[in-house]
């Protein structure tokens, strides 16, 4: 079978935003098979984005979640453009945007509870990349965000780590050791933290973190509540402290969630 190769002219091409950028074009050439690849993804969204913002690659689930027919539709056009984002949202992830193309390092594999327009909110895991060009300097990022998959019932060491499961649940709001978890499976502390990873892809800091973030969430449907007495109901004893934590994985602050969750927007398909 042929090598198949894509050079920088072609993708300029076929991607016309990029005319006027031709090292992120030689990098998107390089790089072309991934959003190939991200396409027969149905739980990944991919996209990348150039050092404005503008979007230069997206998978066909980044379309298909936020109600696009057709790349060309999105392709050069920032999110604030594409009006897909809340305000707050779109704030925040701006700052985080050029917190990596300042800075040209990835962020971690971070646990976020995000919102696509056709969907109710939900979990998923987020890494980001800067981009660089033969010069080493940042030309831009590509985002993947992976949906939260079921944990994995068939792994060997399954059942025992429900116990560690059962004891986050109860709980969540206090300090846990991970001599407690280790002592209430039976196993060493190495193999509680490796199982429970190969189990539900996640680390058990970032568990921990869903359940105060799901029971957050809840609390913040009941308008009765003040933000105060949501933070300790889920372990944050220093209102600060869950605003911020609140803030980094949602993308906005429990008040503005509250307001927009109030505020489903309505579903349509858009673009060519």
């Amino acid at each position: 079978m042929p090598l198949i190769t894509i050079t920088p002219s072609q993708v300029s091409q076929t991607h016309h935003h990029l005319h006027d950028n031709p090292a992120l074009a030689e990098e998107i050439a390089k790089n072309s098979f991934s959003e190939i690849l991200f396409d027969a993804l149905p739980d990944v969204v991919f996209y990348a984005k150039d050092r404005q913002g503008r979007l230069v690659l997206a998978n066909q689930t980044f379309l298909r979640r936020y109600g696009f027919k057709s790349k060309q539709a999105v392709l050069g056009h920032t999110t604030a453009e594409l009006c897909i984002l809340k305000s707050a949202e779109a704030t925040f992830f701006a700052e985080q945007d050029c917190q990596i193309l300042e800075s040209g390092l990835e962020s971690t594999d971070g646990l976020e509870y995000r919102c696509y327009p056709e969907r109710d909110y939900h979990w998923c895991v987020t890494k980001k990349i800067p981009l660089f060009d033969a010069d080493h300097q940042v030309v831009g990022l590509a985002c993947v965000t992976r949906d939260l998959p079921l944990p994995d019932q068939r792994h060997p060491m399954y059942h025992g780590i429900v116990a560690a499961v059962r004891h986050l649940h109860s709980h969540f709001t206090k300090t846990i050791q991970m001599a407690d978890l280790a002592h209430v499976t039976g196993l060493s502390i190495q193999q509680v933290e490796a199982s429970f990873q190969s189990i539900f892809t996640i680390t058990i800091r970032q568990m921990l973190l869903k359940l105060r973030m799901d029971a957050a969430l809840s609390l913040l449907a009941d308008t009765t509540k003040n933000l105060d007495a949501i933070g300790v109901a889920c372990g944050y004893h220093d209102q600060s402290d869950f605003i911020k934590i609140f803030n980094l994985t949602v993308g906005m602050e429990p008040q503005a969630y509250r307001l927009a969750a109030s505020q489903k927007p309505a579903i349509a398909k858009r673009g060519a």
